[in-house]
Formats: C-alpha cells, sequence, structure tokens
C-alpha cells in the first residue's frame, strides 16, 4: 500500500501523536524517528503539534505564587493528549471559544477536565521522595502515589480546580482528581465553588468541603481543622457520631486520646512560610533582542565571554547555525564550598535546525575554577536522547566521565531545572523552570562543590540552542 493514502497519512499521524504521549512502542518509535528525518512534511507536522501541546501545558498552568517567571515550553506526555489526533490544527482556532463557552451566566468558570493529573510545583530547596517506585521520564505526579516531604513546602493544583499548599515534614498522596490523602503534616486547601465535595483525607478523619477555604494538619497526637471561608463537613473514623459541620471561623481539634473540641476564632491557622530566599547569580533572557554577537551581549546577571567561535543573537535566541560556538557565563559572585548551598540552573532549550539533540556534544555544563563539574545535554553520538555526566571534583577531561543518565526523548523545545545540593551531593533534573513534578533524572555526584561559571556549547550539528538561563542560589538552613 502507497505511503501516500489517506490511511497511512492518518498511521502516521496517530504514530506522531504517541510519540509525544510517550505511548510507542521502542521499534516503532525508531522507524518513525528514522522517517521524520527524512520527510519534512512530516517532520513539519510533528513540530506543529509539539508545539500545541506546548501552548496546552501553558494553558494548564498559572504559576500558583511562583517567584519564577511564566513557565516555558516544557513538552509533557499527558493522557489528555489522545484527542490530538486529527483534530490538532483546530485546537488553536477553538481556544478562544472553548474559553468563552465554558463561562457560566454568573461568570463562573465551570469545572477542569477532572482526569487531569496534578500540577505541582516545589519550593526551589524543598527535601522530598516518592515512597515507592522510580520517576517517569514525563516529571508527572500520578493518582495514589505517596510522597514524603522532610522540608519545604509544595503547591498542588488538582484537576478540578483546587489549590492546596503542603507543608513539610510532611506525608501526602493525590488520590484523585477533586481528593487528596494527608498521612502527615499541615495543608491549606482553596476550593473554588464547581469543585465542591473536595475531600482531605487523614488517619482519623475525612474532611469534606462545602466551598471553601480551609486548613488541615495530622500530628501524631492531634489533628486539627480550620475554617477560613465557607463550611466543611467533618467525619470521624470508626466512630458513630454525626459529621460535624464547621462554619468560618470555627477550628476543630480532635486529639489521640478521642477527645474533640471545636472553637470559635477570628485567628486562622497559618502554615508556615515555605519559601526561602533565592538569589540570582546569573540570568540570560534573549527574548526581543536583536541580532547581535555575544561578544557585545551581557546578561541582566553575570558577564559573557566567548571561548570558540562567533556566537550571536538571532531572534532572539542563541543561534545554533551549524557551526561550533561556546562561550562562558561569569557568575555575580562564586558558591563557595560549606556555604550549605541549593543551586538551580534552568533553560529553554531550542533545537532550530535538527528534530533532536542528536549531532555533537552540546549543552550546558556547570565549572568551577579548576573545570567542568556537572554536564547536561546532548550526547556525543547520533542519538536521541540527552544525558547528565556528573564529573564532580575528579574532572580530568571527557575521557573520564562519570555514569551518563539517559533521558526520553525531546522534541525541538524544552525547558529543564538542574537542581544540585551541596551539602549532600544529589542532583535532580525536572522538566519545566523551577521544581516541578517529579524528577524525571536524579542521581549522586561530589558534595560541597564549588561553582563560579556556566558553560554553553553548540556543536556543529547546529543542534543546541537556547532563549533563556538562570542559576539561583539558595542557602539550604533558610529553609
Amino acid at each position: 500500500m502507497s505511503e501516500n493514502t489517506p490511511y497511512e497519512r492518518f498511521k502516521l499521524s496517530r504514530s506522531i501523536d504517541l510519540l509525544i504521549e510517550g505511548l510507542l512502542d521502542d521499534a516503532s518509535a525508531k522507524d518513525l524517528q528514522a522517517r521524520l528525518k527524512t520527510d519534512d512534511d512530516l517532520l513539519a507536522q510533528y513540530l506543529e503539534k509539539v508545539r500545541i501541546d506546548t501552548l496546552l501545558l501553558e494553558l494548564d498552568w498559572d504559576g500558583m505564587g511562583s517567584a519564577e517567571p511564566a513557565p516555558q515550553k516544557a513538552i509533557s506526555r499527558r493522557p489528555l493528549l489522545g484527542l490530538l489526533g486529527v483534530v490538532t490544527v483546530l485546537m488553536l482556532a477553538l481556544t478562544a471559544t472553548v474559553a468563552w463557552l465554558m463561562k457560566t451566566e454568573s461568570g463562573q468558570t465551570l469545572p477542569p477536565t477532572a482526569s487531569r493529573l496534578p500540577l505541582v510545583e516545589f519550593t526551589p530547596a524543598a527535601v522530598f521522595e516518592m515512597v515507592a517506585g522510580g520517576a517517569g521520564d514525563d516529571g508527572q505526579l500520578r493518582f495514589g502515589e505517596e510522597m514524603v516531604m522532610q522540608q519545604g513546602g509544595v503547591n498542588i493544583r488538582l484537576g478540578s480546580g483546587v489549590e492546596a499548599q503542603i507543608q513539610g515534614p510532611s506525608r501526602f498522596a493525590v488520590t484523585g482528581a477533586n481528593q487528596i490523602k494527608l498521612e502527615r503534616g499541615s495543608g491549606r486547601f482553596v476550593v473554588p465553588h464547581h469543585a465542591k465535595g473536595f475531600t482531605v483525607e487523614t488517619p482519623w478523619m475525612e474532611v469534606v468541603d462545602l466551598g471553601t477555604i480551609f486548613t488541615v494538619s495530622a500530628e501524631e497526637e492531634v489533628h486539627e481543622v480550620h475554617v477560613e471561608e465557607g463550611r466543611v463537613e467533618v467525619r470521624m473514623k470508626n466512630d458513630s457520631a454525626l459529621p460535624q459541620t464547621l462554619g468560618e471561623g470555627e477550628s476543630m481539634l480532635s486529639l489521640a486520646t478521642g477527645r474533640t473540641l471545636i472553637s470559635n476564632s477570628d485567628a486562622s491557622f497559618k502554615l508556615r512560610d515555605a519559601a526561602p530566599d533565592m538569589e540570582v547569580i546569573f540570568d540570560e533572557n534573549l527574548a526581543g533582542i536583536p541580532a547581535a554577537v555575544f561578544a557585545e551581549q551581557q546578561p541582566a546577571k553575570g558577564a559573557w565571554s566567548v571561548l570558540e567561535g562567533t556566537p550571536v543573537v538571532r531572534e532572539g535566541r542563541f543561534d545554533a547555525q551549524g557551526r561550533d560556538a561556546s562561550m562562558m557565563g561569569h557568575f555575580s559572585r562564586a558558591v563557595e564550598p560549606g556555604s550549605d548551598a541549593v543551586v538551580l540552573l534552568s533553560f529553554e532549550s531550542v533545537s532550530p535546525r535538527s528534530l533532536f539533540h542528536s549531532k555533537g556534544f552540546a549543552g550546558v555544563s556547570l565549572f568551577d575554577g579548576e573545570g567542568e563539574v556537572l554536564f547536561f545535554g546532548d550526547k556525543g553520538s547520533d542519538s536521541y536522547s540527552w544525558e547528565v555526566l556528573t564529573y564532580g571534583k575528579g574532572y580530568r577531561g571527557p575521557n573520564e566521565r562519570r555514569t551518563a543518565y539517559d533521558l526520553a526523548i525531546q522534541g525541538s523545545e524544552a525547558t529543564f531545572t538542574i537542581r544540585y545540593r551541596q551539602r549532600t551531593g544529589a542532583f535532580e533534573v525536572f522538566r519545566g523552570w523551577g521544581v516541578r513534578g517529579v524528577p524525571i533524572a536524579k542521581g549522586l555526584t561530589d558534595p560541597d562543590l564549588r561553582f563560579d561559571r556556566v558553560r554553553v556549547k553548540n556543536g556543529k550539528g547546529g543542534d543546541f540552542s537556547f532563549t533563556k538561563l538562570r542559576v539561583s542560589v539558595i542557602t539550604e538552613n533558610h529553609q
């Protein structure tokens, strides 16, 4: 059968959808990738679907109080993308219409898609672990996956529209689009009208929303509920007593002895401020910058120096046009050993010419005075994945690399954050700008590393570029 028949074109389009969703089997993915490298029309179709995927993700996330920039174009393989299929090209035209149709006569927005996975963003230095199992390659937190947070805080937006802030130390799981299980810790929950019935389950009770803002604290000796606005219904487990309704300003304490206390108070139960001070030590945003050579371009924080070639800014990005080019970004101050620092490197990556980051040895590296200590970018072979190389204090050149951490196939645009904890040497890679979702790769390198520079390198394949890049530091003992 000819590959130009409508049926064959439909099969190829569906294969692209499955590739973006992460559901295409390895053999089919390999065949499709080979086809994409030789079929310009198919490549254009793929890139258009990736672009719409990015727009859908941006519509799902509003930052939830983050101090970081608006979310960048991170590719996410979420189940809701099964709708892309043959209607993909209609999405942009329908966006405004759908937003209008979702408004009720009172002006309130109707419930979002209930099956959508939760959107999760941790405070930059938060310490957390999944209770069981490893992270997927899409950085998404699945329903029922339990997490222990030793310190810091997390903002969660559920598919129902509920916004939750949970403070560590805590242990919790999102058990559904409108339900959270809080085994231990404290949380504040803002529930829109259409999400009525949202439930927080603790070991002793179920707190059911009746349209409100409320907080729940679950500790070993006492569980506490406080209503800021509206009403909740508290149902005690293993108790024949009728559910107790609490109104605005009312609090309920349930003690381990079985005693329950209800009080009225104007003082709200407040969570501790979970966000430590963050210092930006290098910051570059090329959006809106006209064509220029990097020898004359200075970032908002720090300074550039050219190492190789003639790197230029073109169309708001570091130009990657098939030539060797690299430059070094010098921090406004060095991160010294023993400072208990958490270092975050966030960047928006672009491959303007090739489909994947696939040729040469190009990417972003953290340096100290003696050399390269951590690299994140494409492999040095004709491959279709990223890797993290940890050199640490023992750097002696690229021939003595440490373990490479393979990541999933990437599309033409993606945003990543690398987080390194100086005290332990632990590092994680997150998809997106900041500590969002669960890590897609993690490992250990040397603790107490020093950092003073960030290098951006592009190989002959023209396969690496960037539009935004930032290095930030938090002192861990401020948490």
